[in-house]
């Protein structure tokens, strides 16, 4: 989730917010030999900066373009081009005013199932960027971005919760906010990065009883949700998480296991040694791969010598080499 803009960060550094309607997503502006994709729209809301309901025309920047749809309603957020170094030459031979700050992995399309959600979270973002008073603007952001979270949207929800995980960023929650975002980590409909995210923050904080929760999200989540949250549960480890990887590696097949497998790799911890050796005999290549990973992650003198004895008799070629690969890695690490 770091590295991208949340809908708060484009708020603010916005000199434009607007609701528009995409006129035309295929055209482009030229300065001399520079070429940039740019699009005309239709501002029907504007509720940041000086522009206002009418015709626009903007170009794009960024490592992806955002790829808007003719007719398609879209959040714009919108900076003087003189504000983008890379456009410089398109600022100074005048041929547009405008850029947008979205990239492709940072939109805020206007759609039925996510419209409702987006509106009320840029209102209340512009709203709260133009508050004068400090404790004001802290207290209006650690709400709005509790509310983020809590809706559960799949654009809003990741990102509250960047904001929320943000190094250096403002302390967005507390134990006041719990009644609004624990509902959220409860419900399957929340996306399941978002649940995942928001309970390794939770926990960082310890607000909340924390490995009985990582164990429910693993008993609960089916499919590629159950996978995520196994891959995430080895950064959390507890005797709780420990026994839930475990049922997930003795009844399961295929991803949620393998990530099972891996995550059950905590330095020092032998509890899941038996069962990761146990593994190395089922017939799955990838589950064998992904148990020599979990061993190896154990480090121990007793995980190295079960290695050492696998690289040396496994049935199987290509695990023994793995087995072999991953015992002298613990070797160079100094195990």
């Amino acid at each position: 989730m770091l590295g991208r803009a949340s809908l708060w960060q484009l708020c603010v550094g916005a000199d434009v917010v607007a609701v528009a309607r995409i006129v035309s997503a295929g055209a482009s502006v030229a300065a001399g030999a520079d070429r940039r994709p740019a699009v005309a729209a239709e501002l029907l809301e504007v509720w940041k900066g000086p522009l206002a309901a009418g015709p626009v025309v903007f170009a794009q920047h960024g490592h992806g373009v955002v790829p808007y749809a003719d007719g398609a309603e879209q959040l714009l957020f919108l900076v003087g081009i003189e504000r983008v170094p890379e456009l410089a030459a398109l600022a100074r031979g005048g041929a547009v005013a405008w850029a947008s700050l979205e990239e492709h992995e940072v939109a805020f399309p206007l759609d039925p199932g996510s419209r409702e959600a987006t509106l009320r979270a840029a209102r209340d973002y512009v709203a709260i960027a133009a508050q004068p008073d400090g404790e004001v603007r802290r207290a209006a952001l650690r709400a709005a971005t509790a509310r983020g979270i809590a809706s559960g949207d799949a654009r809003v929800a990741p990102s509250a919760l960047r904001d929320l995980v943000a190094p250096g960023g403002e302390p967005l929650l507390s134990r006041e906010e719990l009644p609004v975002v624990l509902p959220a980590l409860d419900d399957p409909r929340t996306p399941i990065g978002v649940r995942v995210g928001l309970l390794s923050e939770l926990e960082r904080r310890r607000l909340v009883d924390a490995p009985a929760r990582w164990a429910a999200l693993l008993r609960e989540a089916r499919g590629s949700d159950r996978t995520a949250v196994a891959r995430a549960a080895g950064a959390h480890p507890s005797p709780e998480v420990t026994g839930e990887l475990l049922r997930i590696l003795a009844f399961e097949d295929g991803a949620a296991a393998e990530a099972a497998a891996v995550s059950l790799g905590v330095p020092g911890e032998r509890t899941a040694l038996g069962a990761l050796a146990a593994t190395l005999g089922r017939d799955d290549a990838r589950l064998r791969n992904a148990a020599i990973r979990g061993i190896g992650g154990i480090g121990t003198r007793d995980a190295h010598a079960l290695l050492e004895r696998e690289a040396a008799s496994h049935a199987d070629p290509v695990t023994r080499r793995r087995a072999a690969a991953e015992a002298a890695r613990m070797r160079r690490a100094g195990w």
